[in-house]
C-alpha cells in the first residue's frame, strides 16, 4: 500500500515535473497597443468596402419597399375608380405583379385543389374535344360540373390575386367553356 503512495507525486513534485512558462510582461505601451490592434484594424480595412455594399443594399431595399407601397397605394386608388373592367383587369394584373403574387399563381401546389386530378381532367377534356367526342364530354362535364372536383371552386384559392386564380384551374375553367 506505501509503495502506491510513494508513486503518486505530490503538488510540489508535479509542478518540478511540468513547469510553468514564463510570463510575458504585457505592459501597456504604444508597440504592444499597436500589435495588438493590428488584426482588427486590417479586418476593418478590407471590410470597410463590404460594409459599404451591405449599407447600399440596405438603402436601395429601402429605397424599392418604399417605392412599391407607393406604387401599391396609387393603383389601389385607381382601382377603387375603375369604369370597365379592362381597366380593372390591367390595373389588377398589375397590383398582383407588384406584390409578388405571380408566382403563386404559377406554382401548381396547394393543399385546397387537387392539381393531378385537375390536370388530367384538362387533358381528357382537351382530348375529348379535339375527338369531337360529344357524348363522352357531356358525361364528364355532368360529373366534375356537379360538384367542387378537385377543390377547384375552393374560396381559398380565389381571394388571394385580384385578377384571376392558380393558372392550371384558369386552364380547366378555359377547356370547360370552350368544350360548352
Amino acid at each position: 500500500m506505501e509503495s502506491e503512495i510513494d508513486q503518486n507525486p505530490t503538488i510540489e513534485e508535479a509542478s518540478n515535473l511540468y513547469p510553468m512558462p514564463p510570463r510575458r510582461d504585457f505592459r501597456l505601451s504604444l508597440k504592444n497597443l499597436l500589435y495588438i490592434l493590428r488584426l482588427p484594424f486590417i479586418e476593418l480595412m478590407t471590410s470597410y468596402v463590404s460594409l459599404w455594399r451591405i449599407l447600399a443594399y440596405i438603402v436601395f431595399r429601402f429605397r424599392q419597399f418604399f417605392l412599391i407601397k407607393y406604387k401599391i397605394a396609387k393603383i389601389e386608388e385607381k382601382l377603387r375608380n375603375v369604369q370597365n373592367y379592362s381597366e380593372y383587369e390591367q390595373l389588377a394584373g398589375t397590383l398582383d405583379s407588384l406584390e409578388g403574387n405571380l408566382e403563386w399563381k404559377y406554382d401548381e401546389t396547394s393543399k385546397y385543389f387537387d392539381a393531378e386530378r385537375v390536370r388530367s381532367a384538362l387533358k381528357h377534356l382537351r382530348s375529348l374535344r379535339e375527338s369531337k367526342d360529344v357524348k363522352g364530354l357531356m358525361h364528364l362535364l355532368s360529373q366534375d360540373l356537379i360538384k367542387n372536383f378537385g377543390g377547384v371552386a375552393s374560396p381559398q384559392i380565389h381571394k388571394v390575386l385580384r385578377n384571376g386564380t392558380k393558372q392550371l384551374i384558369e386552364n380547366y375553367h378555359n377547356e370547360v367553356i370552350l368544350c360548352i
